[in-house]
């Protein structure tokens, strides 16, 4: 993970944008396995498809002191997906993330100590993204050919794909979230 960022101050505003690498492709799941050698069962699929990729993640705000003990703040966050389409059999669910912030702060004295309230509001939006699984990626947990254990008859029932993956034959996800918050800072 590499950052920068930079800061403005002008008169009564301060600005600052950073700018967050993050290095998604050496990702490991709890099994300590990359994801790519779980979604390709087949040697002729190639690798990179399923491979986690390092994101540019970024991020804004903007202060403004209107007044010497108020001040407005708003922000702004993008933090793309590093999960390629999971039309395999991993079920990664992960979505672009856009983050809206405003907030406003109010400085006083009480009992002779500086005292802060911070007011806030928050959007969390991720784009809805659709998934539809690939079948020849999918492992047959059935076999077409299974055979009862006492008479070794074919069974009429494992004609065909089946699976337990919860993901197939596709999903959807995505969302929006509403935060808000107050705090206290008492300086003592």
């Amino acid at each position: 993970e590499y950052e920068a960022g930079i800061g403005f101050k002008f008169s009564r505003f301060t600005s600052q944008i950073a700018v967050m690498y993050q290095e998604w492709s050496l990702y490991r799941d709890q099994h300590n396995k990359h994801p790519f050698i779980v979604d390709n069962p087949l040697e002729n699929t190639p690798e990179e498809k399923f491979h986690f990729s390092g994101t540019f993640n970024y991020r804004g705000s903007v202060n403004w002191d209107y007044l010497d003990n108020k001040a407005l703040q708003c922000g702004f966050a993008y933090y793309p997906t590093p999960v390629p389409a999971q039309i395999g059999r991993t079920n990664f669910v992960d979505n672009d993330l856009f983050a809206f912030s405003l907030g406003h702060r109010y400085d006083f004295r009480f009992f002779e100590r500086d005292v802060t309230v911070n007011g806030m509001a928050q959007i969390f939006y991720m784009p809805k993204r659709i998934t539809y699984k690939d079948p020849s990626l999918i492992l047959d947990e059935f076999p077409d050919d299974a055979t009862t254990l006492l008479s070794n008859s074919p069974m009429l029932e494992a004609k065909g794909l089946q699976t337990n993956n919860p993901g197939f034959p596709g999903f959807e996800a995505g969302g929006l979230l509403f935060s808000l918050g107050v705090n206290l800072i008492y300086y003592f």
